[in-house]
C-alpha cells in the first residue's frame, strides 16, 4: 500500500507498505507519550479529542478524507487554520453583499447622466447669431451666407459647414465659428481682406482691388458691402498690367509700407502710384495731384562728381537707401510738406537725394502768366514727361527749396 502526504506548508512525503490502522485507544496513548515530553498531557488530550470529534463528524470515506498518519493530518489542519485567517481578511470584500449594490449604483448614475445629456441636447434651442470682425462686409451678408436654421437644435448645428459657406465671400480671409451659452448663440468671427490699392485692366478697363497679400479682387462680384465707396478709397496703381503679378504685388506692398510709416499720413495722401518705363515710382497726391519722385529700390544714392572723386560718401545698399528716403519723406510730409503743397505753388517734390527732400516751386513770373525763357522740358535725373520744367528752363530767381533731415 502507498500513501502520499501533501501538507500546505510543503514537504511532500510518500509512504509505502504501511501496516494496518491501529485502534484509536492505541493512537491516543502514543500521541500522549509524544506530547507529554514537550507540551504536557493536558494540552495533548484536548487537541486529540477535538481531532477525533471532527473525524467522527465527517461523512467522507476514511480512505479519501484522512491521511494514513493521524498525527501528520493533525499538524496539517492546524497549519491550514493559521494560514487561512489572513486570506479570509484579504478576500472578504469580494464576497461582501455591498459589491453588487455599488456596481448597480454606478451603472444607474451613468445611465442618468447619459439620459439628461441627451435630453438637454435635444431641447436646447438656438437663440441668436452674432458676427465679429465685419467692417467692409455687412453683418447681414455674413448671416445670409451662414444660412443657419434657427429651428435646428443648438448642438446639432454643423459649425464646419457654416465656416465653408462664409469663406466663399472674396473679402473673407479667415473665419471661425463657435458656440456660446447664456444665451445659446452661434458666433461667427471673421478676418477681412483689406484692399490697399486698385488697378485698372489694360484690356477690359475693369477695376481690380489688391489686398496686402497681393490677391486680386473684383469689386463687381462683391456683394453685401457696408460702404462700397470706402472700399474704393485706395490709391490707383498705373503703369502696370494685371498680368504683371510681380509688378503690381510689389507696388501694393510699397503702398502698404508707406501707409504704416509715421501714423500713415503720407499713405492717406496718395492718390496714384505710377511706375515709369525705367522702373522708378512716382506718387501723385490725391488732393493737389503734385508729383513726388521717390525712385525705386534699385536706385543708388545720388553723388556729385566731387563726392565720387573724393569717395567721401558712405556706401549703403540700394534698398536701405530707398526706405530711408521714404521714412524721411513721411516725416517731412506731416511736419511741413503737406501744408506747402496746399498753398498751390508747388511744382514737384523729389525724394531721391540723400538726407534731403527737394521742393520745386513755381516762380512768380510763371504764376502771373509770363512765359518762361525756354519751352524746353527735360527730365531731371530720370524724371518722365509729367514733371514740370527743369531748373534750366525757369526764369527769375531760383525757386528750389531743400528740406533736410533734422534727425
Amino acid at each position: 500500500m502507498r500513501f502520499t502526504i501533501n501538507p500546505p506548508n510543503g514537504g511532500r512525503k510518500e509512504l509505502t507498505n504501511l501496516r494496518a490502522r491501529e485502534p484509536d485507544d492505541l493512537v491516543r496513548q502514543r500521541l500522549g507519550e509524544r506530547q507529554s515530553e514537550h507540551l504536557g498531557a493536558s494540552a495533548l488530550r484536548t487537541d486529540v479529542e477535538a481531532y477525533l470529534d471532527r473525524a467522527a463528524a465527517s461523512d467522507a470515506p476514511e480512505s479519501e478524507s484522512m491521511p494514513s498518519d493521524t498525527f501528520e493530518q493533525f499538524l496539517a489542519e492546524d497549519t491550514h487554520d493559521l494560514s487561512g485567517t489572513n486570506g479570509d481578511e484579504g478576500t472578504s470584500w469580494r464576497h461582501s453583499r455591498w459589491a453588487p449594490a455599488l456596481f448597480l449604483l454606478a451603472v444607474g448614475a451613468l445611465a442618468s447622466l447619459w439620459y439628461f445629456a441627451a435630453h438637454f441636447d435635444r431641447s436646447l434651442a438656438l437663440e441668436s447669431v452674432k458676427v465679429e470682425g465685419a467692417d467692409l462686409v455687412a453683418e447681414r451678408e455674413i448671416v445670409r451666407l451662414a444660412a443657419i436654421d434657427m429651428k435646428q437644435a443648438f448642438y446639432s448645428i454643423d459649425l464646419r459647414r457654416i465656416e465653408s459657406r462664409v469663406a466663399q465671400h472674396s473679402l473673407v480671409k479667415h473665419v471661425h465659428v463657435r458656440r456660446e451659452l447664456s444665451p445659446a448663440s452661434i458666433v461667427i468671427s471673421i478676418e477681412e481682406r483689406r484692399p490697399v490699392a486698385m488697378l485698372k485692366s489694360d484690356s477690359s478697363g475693369e477695376t481690380y482691388l489688391i489686398d496686402r497679400d497681393g490677391h486680386l479682387l473684383r469689386p463687381k462680384l462683391l456683394a453685401g458691402l457696408s460702404d462700397p465707396a470706402r472700399l474704393l478709397a485706395v490709391p490707383l496703381l498705373s503703369g502696370v498690367s494685371e498680368r504683371d503679378t510681380v509688378g503690381f504685388q510689389a507696388m501694393a506692398r510699397l503702398v502698404a509700407t508707406i501707409g504704416a510709416i509715421d501714423s500713415g499720413a503720407l499713405g492717406k495722401a496718395i492718390g496714384e502710384l505710377r511706375r515709369t518705363p525705367n522702373g522708378s515710382y512716382v506718387i501723385y497726391t490725391a488732393e493737389t495731384q503734385t508729383p513726388i519722385f521717390i525712385g525705386s529700390p534699385f536706385d543708388a544714392p545720388f553723388q556729385t562728381a566731387l563726392e565720387e572723386e573724393r569717395g567721401t560718401t558712405t556706401r549703403v545698399t540700394n534698398d536701405h537707401f530707398f526706405m530711408t528716403q521714404i521714412a524721411l519723406l513721411a516725416k517731412v510730409w506731416r511736419s511741413k510738406l503737406e501744408k506747402s503743397l496746399r498753398a498751390g505753388d508747388a511744382l514737384y517734390v523729389d525724394a531721391r537725394f540723400r538726407g534731403q527732400i527737394i521742393l520745386k516751386r513755381r516762380n512768380q513770373a510763371m504764376l502771373h502768366g509770363a512765359p518762361p525763357a525756354s519751352q524746353k522740358f527735360s527730365g531731371l535725373n530720370g524724371l518722365d514727361g509729367r514733371c514740370g520744367p527743369s531748373t534750366a528752363s525757369m526764369v527769375s530767381v531760383p525757386s528750389i527749396e531743400s528740406i533736410q533731415s533734422t534727425s
